[in-house]
């Protein structure tokens, strides 16, 4: 998962943190990674149910269209998912 705190900061350091040696060239260019304490980090899927209890997630396109959802209070040791389907006329 891409995730991008909104203050702009990052201290993760749990797997596929900017310095995690599993990136790979490969996986750097399909992900736009860069190396920088800009606010966007990676995380595996186990470790964000582990460590997020609520979270938003937003579209926005070029318009500033959004769609978006949030959930807060999810029971330890449970997630959910969702799927989003964003159309253009």
């Amino acid at each position: 998962m891409r995730i991008r705190n909104p203050w702009r900061s990052e201290n993760y350091t749990g797997p596929w943190c900017d310095s995690d040696p599993r990136w790979t060239d490969s996986y750097k260019e399909q992900v736009d990674y860069l190396d920088r304490d800009d606010g966007v980090f990676f995380m595996d899927m186990d470790t964000f149910k582990d460590g997020f209890e609520s979270y938003t997630v937003i579209y926005s396109a070029d318009k500033l269209t959004q769609s978006w959802y949030y959930d807060q209070n999810v029971p330890a040791g449970s997630y959910s998912s969702y799927t989003f389907t964003l159309t253009e006329e």
